[in-house]
């Protein structure tokens, strides 16, 4: 997800959603979010909550910088 601020500069969120009862898991904002910092947010909810079943995206998932540095959570991606 995106946004512009007053003076134009573009910002970035990046929104942890449970599909099951709606709660927001995790919101990670910034000018730039990098396929690295996502994994690091996705790896410290998976910390608190637990390993899902599936990752739903609605963007662009980079499945390989999440599956070459996350062997140990093996979770099904899938892209809408």
């Amino acid at each position: 997800m995106h946004d512009q601020l007053q003076d134009g500069r573009s910002i970035r969120l990046f929104n942890v959603i449970d599909d099951f009862n709606r709660e927001a898991l995790g919101i990670e904002v910034d000018f730039s979010l990098p396929a690295e910092r996502v994994v690091r947010s996705l790896d410290q909810i998976i910390a608190w909550r637990g390993k899902p079943a599936v990752i739903r995206a609605d963007n662009v998932l980079n499945a390989r910088t999440f599956s070459s540095d996350r062997q140990s959570h093996t979770v099904t991606a899938i892209c809408s």
